[in-house]
C-alpha cells in the first residue's frame, strides 16, 4: 500500500464503553421511574434515581464536550440544533397528530392541541405532547451546550486549571441560585425555562472538568470510594429523613429543603454509577445488546411512553380473552397517560421497561432504513 493510500485511512474512533454503560444506566433508571419499577433498582432507597438520572445525561454530555468546537461556534450550534431541536419539534408535531387521532376514539391526554402548545411546550412546559413528555430535557440541554461553548470561547485566553475550576465553582453557584429562584415561585413558564437550564449547567461543567482534571486522579480503591458515597447518602437520610428525590421537569417543592442538596445528591448518584460503570466495562462493555440501547437513548427518551402505551393496549386485548387477569381500567387508559396496568402486581413493571426500550429502538431502526432508502 502506498503512502497516499495510507494517508486516506482514518484512524478508528476509540469507543468509551464505560460511558456507554453510563448512558444505559441513565435510560434504564428513567424507564423504571416511569413504569413504577423503582423497587428493582439497586440502593434506590439510599440514593434515589430521581436525584441523579437526569444529571447523568448532562454530566456525560459535558464529558464529551470538545474544546475544539470553540474554533467554529456557529457550526457547533448549527450541528446541535439539527441533532436536538429539529428532531424534538418533528416528534412534537407527530405526537400532536397522534393525540388528535386518539381524541376521535375517546382519548384525552392533558389539554387541547394548539399551535402555541406545539411550539412553546418544549421550552416552557412541564408537559409536551404527552407521549414525548420525557423529551422536556432537550431544550435545557441545548441551551446549556450553546451557553457553554460561548462562555468557554470568551474565557479561552485564560485557559488554565484555575480558570476551569473558577468556572466550575461559578456554575454551581448558578445552580444554587436557580433552586433558590424556584423556591421563590420562579418555576413557571419562561422562568422554568431559565431555572431548568441553571440546574443543568453545573453538571455539564462538572463532566467537562472531570474528564480534563479529575479522571486521571480517580484512583481511590472501590471499597473506600463507595464507603464515602454511602456515608454521605446515609447522612442526608439522617438529617432529612429520606433519600433526596427531585422532579427537575417542574423544579418542584422537594428542591426547597436546601438549594445545595439537589447537587450533592446528583453528584453522589453520578459518582456511584461512574465507578459501577468502570467496574462493569471489562465484563459487559462490549455487549451488543447494551451498545444498541446506549446508541438509541435519544429515541428511547423520546418514544418510550409510546412503547408503554402499546403494551397497555396489548394488556387490554388480553383481558378480553384471559379471564384470570384483573380488571383493566378503560377510563384511566383513555385519560391518564401515566396509567400503568399491573396484573397481579410484582414483576410486570419490568415488562413495561422492556417495551419502553424495544419499541423506540425498532422505530429508530425503521427511520434509519427509510433515510437510507431515500438518500441513495
Amino acid at each position: 500500500m502506498d503512502n497516499s493510500s495510507m494517508q486516506n485511512i482514518k484512524p478508528k474512533k476509540e469507543i468509551n464503553y464505560q460511558f456507554k454503560i453510563m448512558y444505559v444506566i441513565g435510560i434504564v433508571d428513567i424507564l423504571m421511574a416511569h413504569t413504577r419499577a423503582t423497587e428493582f433498582l439497586f440502593l434506590n432507597e439510599t440514593i434515589h434515581c430521581a436525584s441523579y438520572m437526569i444529571a447523568i445525561f448532562v454530566f456525560v454530555s459535558g464529558y464529551f464536550y470538545n474544546a475544539k468546537s470553540e474554533s467554529n461556534i456557529p457550526a457547533y450550534i448549527s450541528r446541535k440544533f439539527l441533532k436536538l431541536i429539529i428532531p424534538l419539534y418533528l416528534w412534537n408535531l407527530f405526537y400532536a397528530l397522534v393525540i388528535l387521532v386518539l381524541e376521535r376514539f375517546g382519548f384525552s391526554f392533558g389539554g387541547q392541541v394548539t399551535v402555541k402548545r406545539v411550539l412553546l411546550s418544549p421550552m416552557t412546559g412541564a408537559h409536551l405532547m404527552s407521549f414525548n413528555d420525557p423529551a422536556w430535557f432537550i431544550v435545557p440541554l441545548f441551551v446549556t451546550e450553546v451557553y457553554n461553548v460561548c462562555v468557554r470561547k470568551v474565557v479561552s485566553k485564560f485557559s488554565s486549571n484555575k480558570t476551569d475550576l473558577g468556572l466550575l465553582i461559578f456554575h454551581f453557584l448558578v445552580g444554587f441560585a436557580g433552586v433558590a429562584m424556584a423556591e421563590k415561585g420562579l418555576n413557571k413558564g419562561w422562568w422554568l425555562f431559565l431555572t431548568r437550564f441553571m440546574y443543568f449547567i453545573p453538571f455539564f461543567s462538572l463532566g467537562y472538568f472531570y474528564k480534563n482534571y479529575l479522571e486521571k486522579k480517580d484512583t481511590l480503591p472501590s471499597f473506600w470510594y463507595f464507603s464515602i458515597i454511602l456515608a454521605v447518602a446515609l447522612m442526608i437520610i439522617l438529617v432529612y429523613g429520606h433519600a433526596s428525590a427531585y422532579s427537575i421537569v417542574i423544579m418542584d417543592e422537594n428542591f426547597f429543603e436546601n438549594p445545595v442538596l439537589p447537587f450533592v445528591s446528583g453528584i453522589l448518584g453520578v459518582a456511584f454509577y461512574l465507578r459501577i460503570a468502570r467496574i462493569l466495562t471489562p465484563v459487559i462493555g462490549r455487549s451488543k445488546m447494551l451498545n444498541v440501547v446506549a446508541d438509541n437513548t435519544f429515541s428511547i427518551m423520546m418514544n418510550h411512553i409510546l412503547g408503554i402505551f402499546i403494551l397497555k393496549a396489548l394488556f387490554l386485548l388480553a383481558c378480553k380473552f384471559l379471564p384470570m387477569l384483573p380488571e383493566f381500567s378503560m377510563e384511566l387508559f383513555k385519560n391518564d397517560i401515566a396509567y400503568i396496568y399491573l396484573p397481579r402486581g410484582r414483576g410486570f413493571p419490568l415488562l413495561y421497561v422492556f417495551f419502553g426500550a424495544f419499541i423506540p429502538i425498532v422505530m429508530q431502526k425503521v427511520i434509519l432504513m427509510v433515510k437510507k432508502f431515500f438518500c441513495k
